[in-house]
């Protein structure tokens, strides 16, 4: 039976991930984004910033070029080490303070759970996204996001689809395929059989900000705090409020 179980139990599951990736994508081909003639809902954008000095300034850079006109972006330094903190200032500074842009500073290290609960007292809109602090956006990817997350009061965060920037070396390469054949397939397949994803993205999700209010935020006594607000989420928020994946 063990040897059954290890022979057979990847190739089953490989052959549904595969599947149902094909199947969610030609189902998803007509996804649209919000209809641009609606009143813009506004959004929260909130980053957890950590000795990010190499790639903070094009981050938030890419923000600025979002083709989307309602936004409050918080940024949250986690007592950096390096120039983090000094380039977030200099960016804000050169757009003539941007005024769309707050910079929180925590004094004294407490990591990312702790920083996004700091933005999560003081956004101002119904959606909060999260992206990584060496994560860009698509120019679309809000309103994709948007259109999703409002399509129904039962879904609580929708999560888009990283892509990997740096696929020059071993390591990108090895990257990039993890995700297009692995993370990317598998949650597409769960989002058309399940009508659902078991995890969340950490690296680009966007949530109600009511979903998360009312589970207390987001765990600071765990690593990974996307899986835990996932499943905290989906048991506690009004009986069973669901995920699905959302390509951007």
């Amino acid at each position: 039976m063990v040897d059954d179980y290890v022979v057979y139990y990847p190739i089953i599951l490989s052959f549904i991930w595969a599947s149902g990736a094909f199947l969610s994508r030609w189902k998803e081909r007509d996804k649209k984004a919000i209809d641009e003639t609606k009143e813009f809902e506004k959004i929260s954008i909130v980053i957890s910033a950590y000795n990010e000095e190499e790639t903070i300034e094009e981050v938030l850079l890419s923000l600025r070029n979002l083709n989307y006109p309602s936004l409050e972006i918080f940024i949250v330094d986690d007592k950096s080490s390096d120039r983090t903190l000094e380039k977030i200032y200099e960016v804000k500074k050169s757009f003539d303070d941007w005024e769309a842009l707050t910079i929180l500073e925590q004094k004294e290290n407490k990591g990312k759970a702790t920083a996004l609960n700091v933005a999560l007292q003081q956004v101002t809109s119904k959606y909060m996204l999260v992206i990584d602090a060496d994560s860009y956006l698509s120019k679309d990817a809000l309103s994709y996001l948007l259109a999703e997350l409002t399509s129904s009061s039962d879904i609580g965060a929708v999560t888009g689809r990283p892509i990997v920037r740096n696929r020059t070396t071993l390591l990108g390469k090895l990257q990039t395929l993890e995700y297009l054949s692995v993370i990317d397939a598998i949650k597409r397949a769960q989002s058309l059989f399940l009508g659902a994803i078991m995890t969340v993205s950490g690296v680009i999700v966007m949530y109600r900000v009511e979903a998360l209010k009312e589970i207390g935020g987001f765990n600071t006594e765990v690593m990974t705090e996307d899986i835990d607000v996932t499943w905290i989420e989906r048991l506690f928020w009004s009986n069973l409020k669901r995920f699905i994946v959302l390509k951007i």
